[in-house]
């Protein structure tokens, strides 16, 4: 069982209870990842997403429209007679999306929550009961789907989930959704460790650039270095020019799926603290794409400094491609590795660059 039967559980509910045949607009939001969506007859289906990678990926489905945004519109949710929202293991990305949406419901909408139970689904009568009275509809393999009632209609503050930290002269703030949102992670601080004003960097890629600090700390201390953070997550996007805003540098924030957006510059740095999770599982193929495709977008003098948990096979990956691969600093838990341009296998670019013509 997964989330795409679940969806489709949900939808021969609505039918069965006639909803269908008096609503004719859909909205699904959450944790959208990669979710089939039944064609039906007379439905409109609009799908809300702050990921851009599920955004590619689902236009490749039958749907009438998909929304990339942080927030919804409010006359897209005043429209949809049926809301479907899909559990976040995030507690705060949940309470922050709900309590938006819960503050423009009226009582005459439908919502189903639904998600898997490792993902936190059971505490959510627990933790959204001063708004909503929740009625279990299923609980199948490992999934659970509520149907739920608005009987409070909360204020939404969108400052209230704005978190305020300070470090090292340096202002953070991170909005629900984005890596490290409670506070900054040691991985973070041990690859900011590495940068000690000797380099002569005029150009940085801030990869899967999250609340934006390490471009903060590069901008700070290496005054004319140009930055460009990218992130395909839009609390990443919008907590990074936060973050820049408060610092008083000025960057290119784009929204990119690791190199997609970026049209082949070159730099002389690329950093990167990367995703290692898909939804609650372990995904390498980021941090192997980041690696990969490097080469392509490093000047003649550029290296790459990534840092991951100790325990990745990111020796491994970088050995693919690179001759020689340097430890720059490591602790218990995380590892920072370096890679320059100079010594990327030759052989295999020939051979990647045949294999993509």
């Amino acid at each position: 069982m997964n989330i795409k039967i679940i969806s489709k559980i949900l939808i021969t509910y609505t039918q069965q209870n006639k909803f269908i045949s008096k609503q004719k607009n859909i909205l699904i939001t959450g944790n959208i990842n990669n979710i089939l969506i039944p064609s039906l007859p007379n439905i409109k289906i609009k799908i809300h997403t702050q990921d851009l990678c599920i955004l590619k990926n689902q236009k490749k489905n039958d749907v009438n429209k998909i929304i990339f945004s942080l927030l919804i519109k409010k006359e897209i949710i005043n429209s949809s007679e049926i809301l479907i929202y899909i559990w976040t293991k995030s507690k705060h990305e949940v309470l922050f999306q709900l309590n938006y949406i819960f503050s423009l419901l009226n009582s005459n909408q439908k919502i189903f929550i639904l998600g898997e139970n490792k993902s936190g689904i059971k505490c959510a009568k627990k933790i959204l009961k001063k708004w909503i009275i929740l009625t279990k509809l299923h609980s199948i393999n490992h999934y659970t789907v509520y149907i739920g009632k608005i009987f409070c209609t909360p204020r939404f503050e969108y400052y209230n989930f704005i978190k305020h930290h300070e470090w090292n002269n340096i202002i953070v703030k991170t909005i629900p959704g984005v890596f490290s949102y409670n506070k900054i992670d040691n991985g973070t601080k041990l690859l900011i460790s590495t940068f000690n004003n000797t380099e002569t960097w005029k150009t940085a890629l801030d990869i899967g650039c999250g609340s934006g600090i390490l471009s903060v700390f590069l901008a700070k201390n290496y005054p004319k270095i140009k930055l460009t953070l990218l992130d395909s997550h839009i609390s990443a996007l919008e907590s990074s020019k936060l973050t820049l805003k408060f610092n008083n540098i000025q960057a290119k924030i784009l929204a990119s799926d690791i190199y997609s957006n970026i049209n082949y510059k070159k730099f002389d740095l690329i950093i990167s603290n990367p995703p290692l999770h898909q939804g609650n599982k372990i995904n390498f193929n980021t941090l192997k794409n980041i690696i990969q495709q490097s080469v392509e977008h490093l000047s003649k003098r550029g290296e790459i400094r990534i840092v991951t948990l100790k325990n990745t096979p990111c020796y491994k990956i970088f050995k693919l491609f690179f001759f020689k691969i340097n430890v720059l600093k490591e602790t218990t838990c995380y590892k920072v590795y370096q890679v320059k341009k100079k010594d990327y296998i030759v052989s295999f670019k020939k051979k990647y660059i045949k294999t993509t013509k």
